[in-house]
């Protein structure tokens, strides 16, 4: 048989019923086992497409041995047929029957597939045999895609490294280096950081006057055996500040006697922590079981909020209570088998963002209970 073309050929089971033979003279019983395999590769030859053509240069998907198998089946039926071996015959017609139906089951173009290692996040590391994708963006800090900035403002370069798919790879704690021009003029490379246990790495940068100009930077991962797999390219451009942003100034005599300035209050900053209080221990790594204390500290009085994903799904934006006098929020709780999987976190605490985000996994425990 010529070798199968890929393409989505639904599974096909068997259902062959055992027949038992009374008497002697079975021709009847091996023309009938014969002409329903007949009729059942008929049957799946109706799923692949007429128009069709062999592509001789496809891998080898494996089944040869399994149609000798076939035709040796098929040559033991007709041997025996005159030979009055029932026992062998039923054999046979059960052999072929199975052979047929795990030729036409599988799907050559995943047959072909390597499947990759399963992702681990337990104390024996990440698997790091294959380099893995990278993708890279630029934002305000809000998460807003954004190519255009002014001087003054903030941008957040995001950098990911995808787990290959079924898992594994390198991607956690892979060093970045990034190479920038601008406005066409090669600048020194250098290392932007590493990324996490999940293959995030978050940058933010606030541009000066000295940043104005057309830029282009190209990501690479620097690989266990020291190569650098190129990624992503990025575009953005830095604008002079606004005309008015800075108000002319005018001296004017101090008076003899002025009071000193007084310095304005520091700008309410965000922070919050997770820590694992499971003896031995610690974030990000949690099992089912782990108890757990969230602090939050912001604005006094204020809302706080978190948003984020549970496994790549995004989660509504949610507020889990509000900040004390002192500004402080606590929350406690025990990690239980619905949170298992990856999870990232952000907050907002009366409408001010933490620039930080929570990256955190929780695992079963071992031995299926906490």
């Amino acid at each position: 048989m010529a070798q199968l073309e890929p393409g989505p050929i639904p599974a096909i089971t068997s259902d062959w019923v055992d027949q038992s033979v009374d008497s002697p003279g079975f021709t009847d019983l091996v023309t009938g086992c014969l002409s329903g395999l007949d009729d059942l590769e008929s049957s799946l030859d109706g799923f692949l497409d007429p128009n069709a053509s062999i592509d001789d240069g496809l891998p080898d998907d494996g089944l040869d041995p399994v149609l000798d198998g076939v035709d040796s089946s098929l040559a033991l039926i007709g041997q025996t047929a005159d030979g009055w071996q029932p026992d062998l015959i039923q054999a046979a017609y059960d052999q072929t029957g199975e052979q047929l139906t795990e030729i036409f089951s599988i799907v050559p173009a995943e047959a072909w597939q390597d499947v990759p290692p399963p992702q681990t996040f337990d104390d024996a590391g990440l698997v790091t045999d294959t380099s893995n994708p990278m993708d890279a963006t630029v934002t305000d800090p809000g998460g807003n895609a954004q190519s255009s900035f002014a001087v003054g403002q903030a941008a957040r370069f995001t950098i990911q490294i995808h787990p290959l798919e079924g898992g594994g790879g390198v991607f956690g704690g892979v060093t970045v280096i990034e190479n920038d021009t601008l406005n066409g003029q090669v600048r020194d490379p250098f290392t932007a950081g590493g990324t996490d246990q999940f293959g995030f790495l978050a940058i933010s940068r606030t541009f000066g006057p000295d940043d104005v100009g057309s830029w282009q930077a190209t990501f690479y991962a620097v690989q266990p055996n020291g190569s650098q797999l190129p990624g992503p390219t990025i575009q953005w451009e830095v604008t002079p500040a606004p005309a008015g942003t800075v108000a002319p100034v005018t001296p004017v005599p101090a008076p003899v006697t002025a009071p000193p300035p007084t310095p304005a209050p520091p700008p309410i900053q965000v922070s919050v922590t997770l820590v694992n209080d499971a003896p031995g221990r610690a974030y990000p790594n949690f099992l089912v079981g782990d108890t757990w204390t969230l602090t939050v500290i912001g604005p006094p009085n204020a809302p706080v909020v978190v948003a984020g994903s549970f496994n790549g799904q995004a989660l509504s934006p949610a507020q889990l209570g509000s900040t004390g006098n002192d500004g402080v929020f606590t929350l406690a709780g025990v990690m239980a088998a619905g949170n298992i999987g990856l999870w990232q976190e952000t907050y907002q605490v009366g409408g001010i963002d933490w620039d930080g985000a929570l990256l955190f996994s929780v695992n079963a425990a071992p031995g299926g209970s906490p």
